[in-house]
This record gives C-alpha cells, sequence and structure tokens, in this order.
C-alpha cells in the first residue's frame, strides 16, 4: 500500500510520485492522471493511494484490466481542491473497479462525450464505486438533451456516493441550470445516496435498479421531480428533505388579451404579436389573471400561435380583460414520484417492479404540484411502505 503523489503545476511523470514536492533528482510528484492509473506506468496498483494538489487534471477514464481487488484511492491533497473535467469508469462490461474519488472538484463545461448525452461522471457498468465528498458543478445545458452529473447504467454495482454537492452556475430556472438529472441511475444495483446536497437541477434523482438507499439528502430549487422513482425493489427512502421543486414562469404577457370560454382560448388584444409564439415550450401550463383580480387554475396547453393559446380545460367564464397571461413548463414537479419507465414493462431485460419499498421521514415542502406522486398501479408494485412522512404545505404550495 503506497502513497503518491500528484501536481498539475510542478509535477513530472518522469518523477516516481513518492514525495509531493520536488526533492532532486527524481524525488517529486507526478502530472498526468494516465500515469496515475492501474494501466499507466507510474505502479499504481490496489490498495494504493493517490493524493492530488491543486490544479486542472483534465479527464479520468480508466477500466482496469485486470480488475482491481482492493481499493485505489484518488484524493484532494489536505487544503487542496484538485479538478477534474470528466470521470468515467467502465465501457459496458462488469468489472470490479474499486475506485474512491475524494474531495475531487468536476467540471464538465460543454463536455459531450456521446451525441446528444453529456454527463459529469459516467459509471457504465462499473462495480465497487465511492464518490465522497465530491463537488459536480454544472455550467449550463439544452432542453431536450440529455445531461446528468452522475450516470450510473448497464448494471453498475456497489456504488457510494456520499457528502456530494452538484449545484449549477448558469441562470436558474431556464435553459442553463445545472443538469437534466443530478444523480441518475438505468437498472444500477446496491446504490447508496446519503448526505448530498442537489440543487438548479431539472431532477434531483432518478433511481432504477435494486437495493437501494437513498437518506439524509437535501435536493431543492430544481424544477422536475426531486426523487424520480422508475422502479427500485428492496430499498430505503429515508429522511430526505425536499424544497422549493417548481417550474418557473416564463411568459408574463400583460399587453392585454381576452379568454373565450366556449373555445378556451386566449386571444391577445394586438393579433399581430408573436410573443407566446416565441416564449412557449413544450410541456406547459397556462393561466390568466382578470382585471377583478380573479386568477384561473392552471391547465394544461393545447396548441398555440403567436397571438394565440388554447387550454384543454377551461380557465374559467369568458372575460375580455383579461390584464395577465402566464405560462410555466408542465413537468410533474413533486417531491417524490413513483413511475414506470416507458416501455420497460415485464419482460424487458431491464425492469425493476416497485417492490419492498420503504419511505420515513422524508421532509417535503414548497412543491409545484403534489409532494408525493403515485403514478404506478397494478402489476407494477408490490408490498410498499410508506411511514412517518409528513408534508408541510407553505403559501407556495399548489396541492398536496
Amino acid at each position: 500500500m503506497t502513497t503518491y503523489y500528484m501536481d498539475a503545476n510542478i509535477g513530472n511523470d518522469s518523477y516516481n510520485g513518492l514525495s509531493s514536492t520536488v526533492d532532486g533528482g527524481d524525488v517529486g510528484p507526478w502530472l498526468t492522471v494516465d500515469h496515475a492509473m492501474p494501466r499507466g506506468d507510474g505502479g499504481v496498483t490496489s490498495g494504493d493511494t493517490v493524493m492530488l494538489k491543486d490544479g486542472n487534471y483534465g479527464s479520468f477514464a480508466d477500466t482496469p484490466s485486470p480488475p482491481n481487488t482492493d481499493w485505489i484511492t484518488y484524493q484532494a491533497f489536505p487544503g487542496h481542491s484538485p479538478i477534474f473535467t470528466y470521470i468515467s469508469c467502465g465501457l459496458g462490461t462488469a468489472v470490479n473497479h474499486y475506485y474512491k474519488f475524494d474531495g475531487i472538484t468536476v467540471t464538465p463545461g460543454n463536455f459531450y462525450d456521446d451525441p446528444g448525452e453529456a454527463r459529469a461522471v459516467f459509471l457504465n457498468a462499473a462495480q465497487y464505486i465511492k464518490l465522497h465528498n465530491i463537488t459536480i458543478i454544472g455550467t449550463g445545458f439544452l432542453r431536450g438533451v440529455d445531461n446528468y452529473g452522475i450516470q450510473m447504467g448497464n448494471f453498475a454495482q456497489h456504488i457510494e456516493i456520499d457528502n456530494c454537492y452538484i449545484y449549477g452556475t448558469g441562470s436558474q430556472w431556464n435553459t442553463t441550470t445545472s443538469f437534466g438529472v443530478g444523480i441518475t441511475s438505468r437498472t444500477s444495483n446496491y446504490v447508496t445516496i446519503n448526505n448530498c446536497e442537489i440543487r438548479d437541477c431539472e431532477k434531483g434523482i432518478l433511481s432504477w435498479g435494486e437495493y437501494w438507499t437513498v437518506s439524509n439528502n437535501e435536493i431543492h430549487h430544481g424544477f422536475e421531480d426531486g426523487i424520480y422513482n422508475v422502479g427500485t425493489s428492496d430499498s430505503t427512502y429515508d429522511n430526505n428533505y425536499i424544497h422549493d421543486i417548481a417550474v418557473p414562469i416564463f411568459l408574463s404577457y400583460s399587453d392585454g388579451a381576452s379568454y373565450d370560454s366556449g373555445t378556451k382560448t386566449i386571444t391577445a388584444d394586438d393579433p399581430s404579436t408573436t410573443s407566446f409564439l416565441e416564449d412557449m415550450h413544450s410541456n406547459r401550463y397556462v393561466r390568466i389573471t382578470t382585471s377583478d383580480g380573479i386568477v384561473s387554475d392552471w391547465e394544461d396547453v393545447a396548441s398555440f400561435t403567436g397571438s394565440t393559446i388554447t387550454a384543454t380545460v377551461g380557465l374559467g367564464d369568458s372575460a375580455n380583460d383579461v390584464i395577465l397571461v402566464e405560462a410555466m413548463f408542465g413537468e410533474h414537479t413533486d417531491g417524490i414520484q413513483l413511475s414506470a419507465w416507458g416501455g420497460v414493462n415485464p419482460g424487458h431485460s431491464q425492469y425493476v417492479r416497485h417492490e419492498n419499498e420503504v419511505y420515513t421521514r422524508n421532509k417535503i415542502h414548497d412543491i409545484g404540484r403534489q409532494c408525493f406522486y403515485f403514478g404506478i398501479i397494478g402489476n407494477f408494485c408490490l408490498n410498499m411502505i410508506f411511514e412517518i412522512m409528513y408534508y408541510i404545505e407553505l403559501e407556495e404550495s399548489k396541492e398536496k
């Protein structure tokens, strides 16, 4: 068990890596991550620790061959904040990695490793990974592009995510905020997510697989679901704090309009306006306010043009004095949503039924729609336990 050192500023791969400072001859820290991997030339092997000083070390991408048999730790040197632009473990084939990352910051920027997808940490069939005290900073993404802080997939197993912070530096509530999903999975097993803070993401956590423990996390200021569970079995969700999950009002039109209850259509007083067309997006709700202060419920948008919006459900009585037309994304915005992934039904190789799930002591408030949404029935669920789960409905919440 050897401790090695890296320094992105003064390191050199010709050094022996056994000292954090350059001490003459070949004594000094390494420079590159590739050199410090088991497949590299530095001699790192199972049981070793690599300490990293300040600096940007680029991408960490490795699948050990042969597999590791004990933990290899990549850890921030005390008082330092090393940066990776990307962490990737696994190529779709199950391998025992035994990698632990501790105190690293991941800043992916605009890195896209696959057309239409982007992620900061990708665990593709990886096994035995620990992410401790990791900070993941999202700088923005486009709606409709799959984008993740941490993505597990293809039966990744034995993943431990502890005390991590995932957030965004982009403008909140729009297309330049953090990630589409803070932590996401596609059929991953034996996953623990504990003591993490996730904010500025569309969804906080998407869980899918067997033997999950999700506890003591804070998920907030997102604009879809806090926890979106598409199928886990033998899993526990305990003492999570989920709040301020709400979609933004992206259209606020106050130049005058009318509403026809017969056609359920809002029409701008100025027929030449293109405001509605320019500002509308997919999956959207609309509501109106009249001059006497009556505010309609939020309802789904059926269709729209530049100067008209038609709702699927009536917005009240006809009115010629609509003083405010508002629209927002129509995502679910639930604290916790139980669902089933579209097309992944019994018989599918990646199907996981909601079974033996326990939800306890979760605090949920200031949610755009339901604090808890149960969107599965019948054969999709079995033996569910909901205990000591309480909702706090504050002024901004619309419904329990």
